[in-house]
């Protein structure tokens, strides 16, 4: 197992799409940037239940969400089905795409706008 630390943005873009899956067992993830940025690359993901994984994950639709005693088994599962990574891929890059930067800055503006007391 190689392990690497301080990659730039595009070496990370590469590992991520390098990957089987990406597996995030943190226990506080505030909101799962991680997990994004793996869907971004069209990269399953593996999580346990985190306040991130889950909101990002929609807690369990466009990832797995999986408790630490079943975190293992879980991995093994999803790397043994190739079909299943790829339909999780799938749903992965769909999610993304609701966290791009012109979607967010478009909901950020909208409630802006809506605690102002305005229309856009």
């Amino acid at each position: 197992m190689t392990y690497r630390v301080g990659v730039t943005d595009d070496e990370l873009a590469s590992l991520y799409r390098q990957a089987w899956v990406y597996v995030c067992p943190s226990t506080y993830e505030g909101f799962g940037l991680p997990a994004l940025e793996a869907m971004a690359c069209g990269t399953p993901v593996v999580a346990t239940p985190s306040a991130g994984s889950l909101e990002t994950l929609d807690r369990g639709e466009f990832g797995v969400i999986a408790a630490d005693e079943e975190l293992g088994e879980r991995i093994a599962s999803l790397l043994s089905d190739g079909e299943a990574r790829a339909a999780l891929s799938a749903r992965g890059l769909r999610r993304a795409r609701d966290y791009s930067l012109s979607v967010m800055l478009d909901r950020y503006e909208a409630l802006l706008f809506e605690m102002a007391g305005t229309d856009a």
